[in-house]
Protein backbone atom coordinates (compact mmCIF):
# COMPACT_ATOMS: atom_id res chain seq x y z
CA UNK A 1 0.00 0.00 0.00
CA UNK A 2 1.36 3.43 -0.97
CA UNK A 3 1.21 5.88 1.97
CA UNK A 4 -0.69 9.14 1.72
CA UNK A 5 1.23 12.43 2.04
CA UNK A 6 -1.43 13.56 4.53
CA UNK A 7 -1.16 10.33 6.51
CA UNK A 8 -0.52 10.75 10.22
CA UNK A 9 2.34 8.84 11.79
CA UNK A 10 6.09 8.80 12.08
CA UNK A 11 7.48 10.97 9.22
CA UNK A 12 10.59 8.81 9.02
CA UNK A 13 8.51 5.67 8.52
CA UNK A 14 6.34 7.37 5.91
CA UNK A 15 9.42 8.62 4.06
CA UNK A 16 10.88 5.11 4.14
CA UNK A 17 7.70 3.80 2.55
CA UNK A 18 7.86 6.51 -0.09
CA UNK A 19 11.48 5.59 -0.80
CA UNK A 20 10.24 2.17 -1.86
CA UNK A 21 7.74 3.86 -4.17
CA UNK A 22 10.40 6.18 -5.63
CA UNK A 23 12.75 3.29 -6.30
CA UNK A 24 10.30 1.95 -8.86
CA UNK A 25 8.52 5.21 -9.76
CA UNK A 26 10.98 8.13 -9.45
CA UNK A 27 8.40 10.58 -10.79
CA UNK A 28 5.56 9.53 -8.48
CA UNK A 29 3.70 12.73 -7.57
CA UNK A 30 2.63 12.06 -3.96
CA UNK A 31 6.07 10.66 -3.14
CA UNK A 32 7.81 13.71 -4.60
CA UNK A 33 5.58 16.08 -2.67
CA UNK A 34 6.21 14.30 0.62
CA UNK A 35 9.94 14.10 -0.07
CA UNK A 36 10.03 17.84 -0.78
CA UNK A 37 8.33 18.60 2.54
CA UNK A 38 10.36 16.03 4.48
CA UNK A 39 13.84 16.93 3.29
CA UNK A 40 13.16 20.69 3.23
CA UNK A 41 12.18 20.54 6.89
CA UNK A 42 15.47 18.79 7.62
CA UNK A 43 17.48 20.96 5.19
CA UNK A 44 18.88 17.83 3.55
CA UNK A 45 19.40 19.45 0.18
CA UNK A 46 21.76 16.87 -1.32
CA UNK A 47 19.30 14.03 -0.70
CA UNK A 48 16.43 16.11 -2.09
CA UNK A 49 18.42 16.95 -5.23
CA UNK A 50 19.18 13.26 -5.78
CA UNK A 51 15.44 12.49 -5.69
CA UNK A 52 14.69 15.36 -8.06
CA UNK A 53 17.45 14.27 -10.46
CA UNK A 54 16.00 10.77 -10.61
CA UNK A 55 12.51 12.14 -11.33
CA UNK A 56 13.83 14.47 -14.05
CA UNK A 57 15.74 11.62 -15.70
CA UNK A 58 12.63 9.47 -16.26
CA UNK A 59 9.97 12.14 -16.82
CA UNK A 60 9.73 13.49 -20.35
CA UNK A 61 6.45 15.28 -19.72
CA UNK A 62 6.91 17.83 -16.93
CA UNK A 63 3.18 18.67 -16.96
CA UNK A 64 2.46 15.31 -15.32
CA UNK A 65 4.61 16.20 -12.32
CA UNK A 66 3.12 17.99 -9.30
CA UNK A 67 5.67 20.81 -9.65
CA UNK A 68 8.54 21.85 -11.92
CA UNK A 69 11.28 19.40 -10.94
CA UNK A 70 13.80 21.04 -13.28
CA UNK A 71 13.06 24.39 -11.68
CA UNK A 72 13.33 22.87 -8.22
CA UNK A 73 16.75 21.38 -9.08
CA UNK A 74 18.00 24.75 -10.33
CA UNK A 75 16.60 26.47 -7.25
CA UNK A 76 18.39 24.00 -4.97
CA UNK A 77 21.68 24.68 -6.75
CA UNK A 78 21.11 28.42 -6.44
CA UNK A 79 19.78 28.75 -2.90
CA UNK A 80 21.15 25.81 -0.95
CA UNK A 81 24.04 24.07 -2.72
CA UNK A 82 26.17 27.15 -3.45
CA UNK A 83 26.33 26.31 -7.15
CA UNK A 84 25.13 29.48 -8.84
CA UNK A 85 26.86 28.64 -12.13
CA UNK A 86 25.02 25.33 -12.46
CA UNK A 87 21.81 27.06 -11.47
CA UNK A 88 22.27 29.64 -14.23
CA UNK A 89 22.84 26.90 -16.82
CA UNK A 90 19.67 25.11 -15.75
CA UNK A 91 17.61 28.28 -15.58
CA UNK A 92 18.71 29.31 -19.08
CA UNK A 93 17.35 26.03 -20.43
CA UNK A 94 14.19 26.40 -18.39
CA UNK A 95 13.67 29.96 -19.61
CA UNK A 96 13.08 28.68 -23.14
CA UNK A 97 10.80 25.78 -22.18
CA UNK A 98 8.87 27.34 -19.31
CA UNK A 99 8.90 31.16 -19.59
CA UNK A 100 6.51 31.49 -16.60
CA UNK A 101 8.33 29.09 -14.31
CA UNK A 102 8.35 30.73 -10.85
CA UNK A 103 11.76 29.33 -9.87
CA UNK A 104 13.31 30.76 -13.03
CA UNK A 105 11.58 34.13 -12.68
CA UNK A 106 12.68 34.39 -9.05
CA UNK A 107 16.27 33.62 -10.06
CA UNK A 108 16.37 36.29 -12.77
CA UNK A 109 14.70 38.79 -10.45
CA UNK A 110 17.63 38.20 -8.11
CA UNK A 111 20.09 38.68 -10.99
CA UNK A 112 18.48 41.97 -12.04
CA UNK A 113 18.29 43.10 -8.42
CA UNK A 114 22.03 42.55 -8.02
CA UNK A 115 22.70 44.37 -11.31
CA UNK A 116 20.35 47.26 -10.41
CA UNK A 117 18.54 46.63 -13.70
CA UNK A 118 15.27 48.09 -12.49
CA UNK A 119 13.30 47.78 -15.72
CA UNK A 120 14.06 44.08 -16.13
CA UNK A 121 13.55 43.50 -12.43
CA UNK A 122 10.09 45.02 -12.63
CA UNK A 123 9.20 42.85 -15.64
CA UNK A 124 10.46 39.72 -13.88
CA UNK A 125 8.49 40.52 -10.73
CA UNK A 126 5.38 41.30 -12.76
CA UNK A 127 5.62 37.88 -14.43
CA UNK A 128 6.48 36.12 -11.17
CA UNK A 129 3.67 37.41 -8.99
CA UNK A 130 0.73 35.64 -10.73
CA UNK A 131 2.63 32.33 -10.58
CA UNK A 132 2.99 32.36 -6.80
CA UNK A 133 0.46 30.29 -4.86
CA UNK A 134 1.33 31.40 -1.34
CA UNK A 135 -0.48 34.66 -0.40
CA UNK A 136 2.48 35.86 1.68
CA UNK A 137 4.87 35.39 -1.26
CA UNK A 138 2.49 37.24 -3.62
CA UNK A 139 2.22 40.04 -1.08
CA UNK A 140 6.00 40.35 -0.69
CA UNK A 141 6.56 40.54 -4.46
CA UNK A 142 3.75 43.07 -4.82
CA UNK A 143 5.24 45.29 -2.12
CA UNK A 144 8.63 45.13 -3.81
CA UNK A 145 7.05 46.12 -7.14
CA UNK A 146 5.20 49.06 -5.60
CA UNK A 147 8.25 50.38 -3.77
CA UNK A 148 10.45 49.89 -6.82
CA UNK A 149 8.01 51.84 -8.98
CA UNK A 150 7.63 54.75 -6.56
CA UNK A 151 11.03 55.16 -4.90
CA UNK A 152 13.43 53.90 -7.56
CA UNK A 153 11.74 54.34 -10.93
CA UNK A 154 9.79 57.50 -10.08
CA UNK A 155 6.45 56.08 -11.22
CA UNK A 156 3.90 56.83 -8.48
CA UNK A 157 0.92 55.96 -10.69
CA UNK A 158 2.36 52.53 -11.36
CA UNK A 159 3.01 52.14 -7.65
CA UNK A 160 -0.61 53.06 -6.89
CA UNK A 161 -1.88 50.46 -9.38
CA UNK A 162 0.19 47.79 -7.66
CA UNK A 163 -0.95 48.84 -4.20
CA UNK A 164 -4.55 48.68 -5.43
CA UNK A 165 -4.01 45.08 -6.51
CA UNK A 166 -2.50 44.28 -3.12
CA UNK A 167 -5.41 45.95 -1.32
CA UNK A 168 -7.93 44.03 -3.43
CA UNK A 169 -6.25 40.73 -2.54
CA UNK A 170 -5.65 41.69 1.10
CA UNK A 171 -8.54 43.89 2.33
CA UNK A 172 -7.52 45.83 5.40
CA UNK A 173 -3.80 45.60 4.63
CA UNK A 174 -2.38 48.52 6.61
CA UNK A 175 0.66 49.07 4.41
CA UNK A 176 -1.38 49.20 1.20
CA UNK A 177 -3.93 51.51 2.78
CA UNK A 178 -1.31 53.96 4.01
CA UNK A 179 0.46 53.99 0.65
CA UNK A 180 -2.72 54.57 -1.34
CA UNK A 181 -3.84 57.37 0.95
CA UNK A 182 -0.46 59.07 0.60
CA UNK A 183 -0.25 58.60 -3.19
CA UNK A 184 -3.83 59.64 -3.94
CA UNK A 185 -3.70 62.67 -1.66
CA UNK A 186 -0.34 63.69 -3.07
CA UNK A 187 -1.74 63.57 -6.59
CA UNK A 188 -5.05 65.18 -5.60
CA UNK A 189 -6.93 62.06 -6.69
CA UNK A 190 -9.65 62.20 -4.07
CA UNK A 191 -12.22 60.33 -6.15
CA UNK A 192 -9.78 57.45 -6.52
CA UNK A 193 -9.25 57.50 -2.75
CA UNK A 194 -13.01 57.40 -2.22
CA UNK A 195 -13.30 54.36 -4.49
CA UNK A 196 -10.60 52.63 -2.48
CA UNK A 197 -12.40 53.44 0.79
CA UNK A 198 -15.69 52.12 -0.63
CA UNK A 199 -14.04 48.82 -1.59
CA UNK A 200 -12.56 48.55 1.90
CA UNK A 201 -16.00 49.13 3.42
CA UNK A 202 -17.55 46.49 1.15
CA UNK A 203 -14.87 44.03 2.28
CA UNK A 204 -15.51 44.67 5.98
CA UNK A 205 -16.92 41.76 7.92
CA UNK A 206 -20.34 42.38 9.44
CA UNK A 207 -18.81 42.21 12.92
CA UNK A 208 -16.07 44.73 12.13
CA UNK A 209 -18.20 47.76 12.99
CA UNK A 210 -15.35 49.84 14.37
CA UNK A 211 -13.34 49.69 11.14
CA UNK A 212 -16.38 50.35 8.96
CA UNK A 213 -17.31 53.41 11.01
CA UNK A 214 -13.75 54.72 10.83
CA UNK A 215 -13.73 54.38 7.04
CA UNK A 216 -17.11 56.13 6.75
CA UNK A 217 -15.86 59.06 8.83
CA UNK A 218 -12.82 59.26 6.55
CA UNK A 219 -15.13 59.42 3.52
CA UNK A 220 -17.24 62.10 5.17
CA UNK A 221 -14.17 64.26 5.79
CA UNK A 222 -13.06 63.90 2.16
CA UNK A 223 -16.48 64.99 0.93
CA UNK A 224 -16.42 67.99 3.29
CA UNK A 225 -12.80 69.15 3.13
CA UNK A 226 -11.65 68.21 -0.37
CA UNK A 227 -14.69 67.88 -2.61
CA UNK A 228 -17.14 70.31 -0.96
CA UNK A 229 -19.98 67.81 -1.34
CA UNK A 230 -22.05 68.34 1.80
CA UNK A 231 -24.89 66.07 0.67
CA UNK A 232 -22.44 63.18 0.25
CA UNK A 233 -20.93 63.98 3.63
CA UNK A 234 -24.39 63.72 5.16
CA UNK A 235 -24.93 60.36 3.43
CA UNK A 236 -21.68 59.02 4.85
CA UNK A 237 -22.57 60.20 8.37
CA UNK A 238 -26.02 58.65 8.02
CA UNK A 239 -24.34 55.38 7.07
CA UNK A 240 -22.32 55.66 10.28
CA UNK A 241 -25.56 55.74 12.28
CA UNK A 242 -26.84 52.71 10.39
CA UNK A 243 -23.68 50.81 11.27
CA UNK A 244 -23.50 52.13 14.84
CA UNK A 245 -26.78 53.65 16.06
CA UNK A 246 -26.19 56.36 18.62
CA UNK A 247 -22.69 57.33 17.47
CA UNK A 248 -22.43 60.71 19.14
CA UNK A 249 -19.80 62.15 16.81
CA UNK A 250 -21.94 61.45 13.71
CA UNK A 251 -25.03 62.79 15.50
CA UNK A 252 -23.25 66.02 16.47
CA UNK A 253 -22.12 66.66 12.90
CA UNK A 254 -25.56 65.93 11.47
CA UNK A 255 -27.27 68.13 14.05
CA UNK A 256 -24.93 71.00 13.16
CA UNK A 257 -25.64 70.54 9.44
CA UNK A 258 -29.43 70.26 9.78
CA UNK A 259 -29.63 73.23 12.14
CA UNK A 260 -27.59 75.40 9.77
CA UNK A 261 -29.71 74.40 6.78
CA UNK A 262 -33.07 74.51 8.60
CA UNK A 263 -33.93 70.88 7.83
CA UNK A 264 -36.25 70.23 10.76
CA UNK A 265 -37.55 66.76 9.98
CA UNK A 266 -34.13 65.06 9.68
CA UNK A 267 -32.92 67.18 12.63
CA UNK A 268 -35.82 65.87 14.73
CA UNK A 269 -34.99 62.27 13.73
CA UNK A 270 -31.29 62.62 14.60
CA UNK A 271 -32.04 64.29 17.94
CA UNK A 272 -34.49 61.50 18.76
CA UNK A 273 -31.69 59.00 18.20
CA UNK A 274 -29.38 61.09 20.39
CA UNK A 275 -31.93 61.04 23.23
CA UNK A 276 -32.42 57.30 22.86
CA UNK A 277 -28.71 56.59 23.31
CA UNK A 278 -27.75 59.18 25.93
CA UNK A 279 -26.59 57.69 29.22
CA UNK A 280 -26.71 60.98 31.14
CA UNK A 281 -30.32 61.59 32.34
CA UNK A 282 -29.82 65.34 32.51
CA UNK A 283 -28.52 65.47 28.92
CA UNK A 284 -31.37 63.25 27.77
CA UNK A 285 -33.95 65.57 29.33
CA UNK A 286 -32.34 68.57 27.59
CA UNK A 287 -32.47 66.77 24.23
CA UNK A 288 -36.13 65.81 24.70
CA UNK A 289 -36.98 69.42 25.53
CA UNK A 290 -35.26 70.43 22.29
CA UNK A 291 -37.33 67.84 20.45
CA UNK A 292 -40.51 69.21 21.97
CA UNK A 293 -39.53 72.74 20.93
CA UNK A 294 -38.91 71.67 17.32
CA UNK A 295 -42.18 69.74 17.23
CA UNK A 296 -44.23 72.69 18.43
CA UNK A 297 -42.44 75.53 16.66
CA UNK A 298 -41.13 74.09 13.40
CA UNK A 299 -43.15 70.97 12.58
Amino acid sequence: KMPSQEEEGDPDEIMQAFRVVLSSEPANGPALLFARSYFTARENWAELKAIYDAAAAVSRNSSKLPFSVQGAIAALCWKHLDDRKQAEVLFKRLRLREPKNPYMLEFYADVYRRDSDHRRLMNALKSLRPQLEEPEARLAVGVEMAELAEHTMGQPERAADTWKEIAAENPGNTRAGEALRRLFKGAGKYNALLEFLKREIDACRSADTERKVSLLFEMAELYRDQLNLRAMEVNALTDVLEAEPGNQDAIARLVEHYQASGQWVPLFQVLAQRAEHQSDPVAEIATRRELASIATQEL
